[in-house]
């Protein structure tokens, strides 16, 4: 799945994309550099 994680500027696919990944790792990659971590922006 990190394979095809991609920088979304769409807001709620973003969010949307966010809260499945978290599902799966607790944490989600946008461009290998920036993670968002369980209830932080």
């Amino acid at each position: 799945m990190e394979g095809s994680v991609k920088i979304i500027t769409n807001k709620f696919v973003l969010e949307t994309s966010k809260a499945i990944y978290n599902r799966k790792t607790g944490e989600l990659s946008l461009d290998g550099n920036v993670k968002f971590k369980r209830g932080q922006r």
